[in-house]
């Protein structure tokens, strides 16, 4: 994406979108607005699809439609956000970075569980059993032959929602 594409990029999500982190919930990227034809480059530079909703009310020049993206890839938004910092006001930093920092540790927490899913397999190819495996690791004895046994899972973590 070229500097221009960027800066602009940021420009639109300083006045218009929105950072968002709750907990327990995805963190996400969000744009509204009524013009399909701005939401729709945005939604192509961050690579989603524009979708369609119905205000409950009229604006006063007569749309009551609004265009809305998200963008949940963490990958988009640990490429996005160090590139457009540097266009953002000093409260949208703050969210911005938040928004960051926790799609980051997202991400180093989910290495770490497959990761230990690998170790889980090297002891069991030692010779550990799977109920020694389960008390380790508080898990059933079915769920750790099921990571022996078949693919890495995709990763659900208990209060984790990964947004894929």
């Amino acid at each position: 994406m070229k500097v221009a594409d960027v800066a602009w990029l940021a420009g639109l999500l300083e006045g218009e979108g929105s950072f968002v982190v709750r907990p327990k919930n995805t963190p996400y990227i969000s744009l509204k607005m009524n013009d399909k034809d701005v939401v729709e480059k945005a939604g192509a530079m961050m690579n989603v699809s524009v979708s369609k909703k119905q205000n409950n009310y009229k604006t006063s020049f007569g749309v009551d439609v609004c265009w809305n993206i998200q963008v949940y890839s963490r990958n988009v938004i640990l490429e996005l956000i160090p590139r457009m910092m540097p266009y953002f006001g000093g409260r949208r930093q703050g969210q911005a970075q938040k928004l960051y920092d926790v799609c980051a540790r997202r991400k180093n927490v989910e290495a770490d569980y497959l990761q230990n899913i690998e170790l889980i397999r090297e002891l069991h190819n030692r010779g550990v059993s799977r109920r020694e495996l389960a008390e380790m690791t508080g898990r059933a004895r079915n769920t750790i032959g099921n990571w022996i046994r078949g693919p890495l899972p995709e990763v659900q973590i208990p209060g984790y929602d990964w947004g894929r």
